[in-house]
C-alpha cells in the first residue's frame, strides 16, 4: 500500500485511466497536490486528465497547461469516458454542486468515485442530482467533526474516511519564489503593516447564519478606524482578498466610508493566495479555508463572525480566536494588533 505523509491510500491512482474533476479553489488545491506526489512518483501529464468547468471553475495559472474546461453536460462526460475508459474519478465538491453529474454518470458504469470534501458546511447539498441524492464509491472528509455531521446530514457512514487535506502540507512548506517588496510592488501598495481580509460569499450560499461578508468587513473597519482615533494611528494595508467567484468593486460603498491616510483599503482579486497569506502582518477571516492554510503558516489570525448563529468552522489542528460580539470587537483587534 502506498501511502504518502498525507496518509492517502495512493493504490487506487492508476496511470492512464484516472480522472480529477474539480471546480473551486479549495477543491482544485487538492488535486494539485495529489497530482504533484503522483508526478513525483514518476507520472507525466499524459497518464491523467484533469477537467474543470467552462462555466464555473476556477484554474490556476501555474497548472492550467494540464487542466481542460469544458461543459460538464452528461454528453459530454459519456465521451470522456468512452474514449478513456477511467478505472478512477477523483473528485473535488463544490457547492454549486457542479462535480456531482460526473458522479452519476460513472455509478451508471461501475466506476470507482472518491469525492473529497474539504469543508464542514451543505455535505448533502454537494451530492443532489436533480433533487436526488448520488453518493461516490467514498467519500472523504477532514476530520472526525466533518464525519458526524456528514453522517448528520444524510451522508452513509460506510462510504465515509477521513483523510487529511493533501494540501495542509505543500502550504506548510510553502515559499513564494519572490520577495515581500515584489510582493507590494505588483499589488501597487506600499509596504505597511498589512491586514489581509479574507472575503467568502457568504451572503448568496449561507444566508442565515447571522453575518455575512459585508457585515463582517463593515464592523472590522469601523472598529479598526476608532482604534486609528484613540491611539497613535499606525498606517495599514486593509487589503480584502475577493473570492474567485467575486466581482471587482465588490466593497466599494464601504470602503469609501473607512478610507483614510491611515487605512489604506483595496479588494485584491486575481492574486496568488498562498502569498496574500505568506506576506501578510495579520490574517482576518471569517471560515475561509485560507484561514486554515494562514494557521499552517503560523500567521496571526482572528476570526470575526457577529451574531453568529452556528460554528462551520471545525478545524481542529490549530486554535483560532473568534469573536462573535462586536461589543467585544475593538478590544480584541487591539490585542491582536498590539497598539502601544
Amino acid at each position: 500500500m502506498r501511502l504518502f505523509k498525507d496518509k492517502m491510500n495512493y493504490n487506487d491512482f492508476e496511470k492512464g485511466k484516472t480522472i480529477f474533476v474539480g471546480v473551486d479553489p479549495a477543491a482544485q488545491n487538492i488535486i494539485y497536490s495529489v497530482i504533484s506526489n503522483l508526478l513525483q512518483e514518476g507520472w507525466t501529464k499524459e497518464d491523467f486528465s484533469f477537467f474543470t468547468s467552462e462555466t464555473e471553475g476556477y484554474v490556476n495559472d501555474s497548472t492550467v497547461s494540464f487542466v481542460k474546461r469544458i461543459s460538464f453536460s452528461e454528453q459530454n462526460i459519456e465521451e470522456i469516458f468512452s474514449q478513456s475508459n477511467p478505472s478512477l474519478i477523483f473528485l473535488g465538491t463544490s457547492l454549486v454542486n457542479a462535480e456531482a453529474v460526473w458522479v452519476s454518470k460513472a455509478n451508471a458504469k461501475g466506476i470507482k468515485t472518491i469525492s473529497f470534501v474539504d469543508h464542514w458546511v451543505n455535505f448533502g447539498k454537494r451530492f443532489l442530482v436533480k433533487d436526488q441524492y448520488c453518493f461516490p464509491t467514498e467519500i472523504w472528509v477532514l476530520n472526525e467533526e466533518a464525519k458526524q455531521q456528514a453522517i448528520q446530514e444524510g451522508l452513509p457512514a460506510e462510504k465515509i474516511k477521513m483523510v487529511r487535506n493533501p494540501y495542509y502540507r505543500f502550504i506548510e512548506n510553502y515559499r513564494p519564489e519572490i520577495s515581500r517588496t515584489t510582493f507590494y510592488e505588483r499589488l501597487g501598495v506600499e509596504k505597511n503593516k498589512t491586514i489581509v481580509f479574507i472575503s467568502d460569499p457568504v451572503r448568496d450560499n449561507l444566508p442565515d447564519i447571522g453575518f455575512d461578508e459585508f457585515s463582517t468587513v463593515s464592523v472590522i473597519l469601523e472598529k479598526l478606524s476608532e482604534l486609528q482615533q484613540e491611539n497613535d494611528p499606525v498606517k495599514y494595508n486593509f487589503l480584502i482578498k475577493l473570492h474567485p467567484r467575486c466581482k471587482r468593486e465588490k466593497y466599494q460603498e464601504i470602503i469609501k466610508c473607512y478610507q483614510s491616510e491611515s487605512i489604506v483599503i483595496k479588494e485584491i482579486g486575481d492574486v496568488d493566495a498562498k502569498m496574500m497569506n505568506y506576506f501578510s502582518d495579520y490574517v482576518i477571516g471569517m471560515f475561509s479555508n485560507m484561514i486554515i492554510e494562514a494557521l499552517l503558516m503560523k500567521k496571526k489570525v482572528l476570526r470575526v463572525e457577529i451574531n453568529q448563529k452556528t460554528e462551520l468552522f471545525k478545524f481542529d489542528e490549530i486554535k483560532c480566536k473568534l469573536v462573535t460580539e462586536s461589543i467585544q470587537l475593538k478590544n480584541e483587534l487591539y490585542n491582536f494588533l498590539k497598539y502601544d
